[in-house]
């Protein structure tokens, strides 16, 4: 079976990967995610994946490469990742009672098949309406300055939570595997 590249220092996307038993080794793609002026953040995430595979590509481009970037959108607003915990404090707090969506692009590129997958899943997250204490209770127990929006919903995080809609339960997670599996297989990875 041939392996391939995951362009990222996630542990959560490392595990999730690990799900497809596709032999792979990981790079960490060092990038800008700032946002551009008026940037929607579905063309965020779009851009940041794509960012991120060409960084990989320059490292190494003898095998497929993966990447994949999230963005949570809140009252118009792209929220990335927590500066510091009092700011992901203040996140999960816009959050409380609130619906929120998050963006996962992902990006897969073979450059022996000059073969390049990409597409967007959109995950619909509704918070449960949250006391201060339980916010800094959480941000407490699971280090949140890796997510985007503060939360680990693999984790403590989808207490704070009362629905999730999508089409992908590994989105919101940060690598949606149904997409991923599919591109692989049409590269000719044998996945299951």
């Amino acid at each position: 079976m041939k392996s391939v590249i995951l362009g990222s220092s996630s542990r959560t996307r490392k595990m999730l990967l690990e799900r497809l038993e596709v032999p792979f080794k990981t790079i960490s793609p060092n990038i800008d995610e700032t946002p551009y002026a008026n940037e929607q953040p579905f063309q965020l995430a779009s851009r940041l994946a794509a960012e991120k595979c060409e960084a990989v590509k320059l490292i190494d481009n003898t095998l497929p490469i993966i990447t994949s970037d999230q963005v949570m959108y809140l009252d118009s607003n792209i929220i990335g990742k927590p500066k510091s915990k009092a700011h992901a404090i203040s996140i999960i707090q816009s959050c409380s009672g609130k619906v929120v969506e998050f963006f996962t692009a992902i990006q897969i590129h073979c450059a022996q098949s000059l073969q390049t997958f990409a597409t967007i899943e959109k995950t619909t997250v509704t918070y449960r309406h949250l006391v201060r204490d339980e916010i800094e209770r959480y941000i407490e127990r699971e280090n949140t300055m890796d997510a985007a929006g503060a939360i680990h919903c693999e984790g403590l995080g989808i207490s704070l939570l009362t629905s999730i809609q999508s089409n992908d339960p590994t989105a919101l997670l940060g690598l949606p595997l149904i997409k991923v599996s599919e591109y692989l297989r049409q590269l000719g990875l044998q996945i299951p």
